[in-house]
């Protein structure tokens, strides 16, 4: 069988963007698979609640299970929203959406705009009630069955919020990439990213565990 990948985006993250491009190349000079999936892609942000796009993002890991997700910033808390027993690679995970999105919000007559400095948008009342039931980051860790994950904080953003995940996920080993901006613009912190991946004797052994049952499973039914 074909070993796969699944990334997340974060909020408002296309696939065509830098950071899921340099992860494509490399996942595929492995030899695995890469399937991406955007968050509220087209104008779903905003009016889909969130539980919603939980659902849709669980709908998407359970057509690639068995595989590897990598998942980047909103991407990485909507993940550990789902049950995923796969293992995970989070990079620059972030906060819990409420403490992203309550900030931004402005009330606009009967209704309220979300405004971040770039992205001015309507917002549903159905949608800010979902995000203000969403749970912590402590709580949500615990939906979390994965036996490997490792984390990726980068040094001049929020990386005091990947700690928090290190410290709630079981199994999980952490990496601080110190100049690294949220995005991991520059080529030299992917690298160390990647690197990290590929010597992760842990998180390799936890990847190759799941396909070899997979493929046993296969053959046995």
């Amino acid at each position: 069988m074909e070993c796969r990948v699944l990334y997340l985006t974060g909020l408002f993250e296309k696939l065509d963007d830098q950071l899921f491009q340099r992860v494509s190349d490399f996942v595929q000079q492995q030899g695995y698979v890469i399937h991406g999936m955007e968050l509220y892609p087209g104008t779903s942000f905003g009016n889909r609640k969130f539980t919603t796009e939980v659902a849709r993002v669980q709908q998407e890991i359970n057509k690639y299970d068995p595989c590897l997700i990598i998942a980047h910033s909103l991407g990485a808390y909507t993940c550990i929203q789902t049950t995923v027993k796969c293992p995970l690679v989070l990079l620059e995970p972030s906060f819990k959406i409420a403490d992203i999105i309550l900030p931004s919000l402005k009330r606009n007559g009967e209704s309220y705009l979300y405004s971040d400095g770039t992205h001015h948008l309507s917002i549903s009342q159905n949608f800010i009630q979902s995000v203000k039931n969403a749970p912590s980051i402590e709580k949500s860790a615990q939906n979390i069955r994965s036996n490997r994950v490792h984390i990726f904080g980068a040094g001049k953003a929020g990386y005091k919020i990947a700690e928090q995940y290190h410290a709630y996920l079981q199994n999980s080993d952490y990496s601080l990439i110190p100049n690294a901006d949220h995005d991991f613009s520059a080529e030299e912190d992917l690298q160390k990213i990647f690197m990290t991946i590929k010597n992760s004797p842990a998180l390799c052994r936890a990847v190759e565990d799941m396909f070899a049952q997979s493929s046993s499973d296969r053959k046995s039914s």
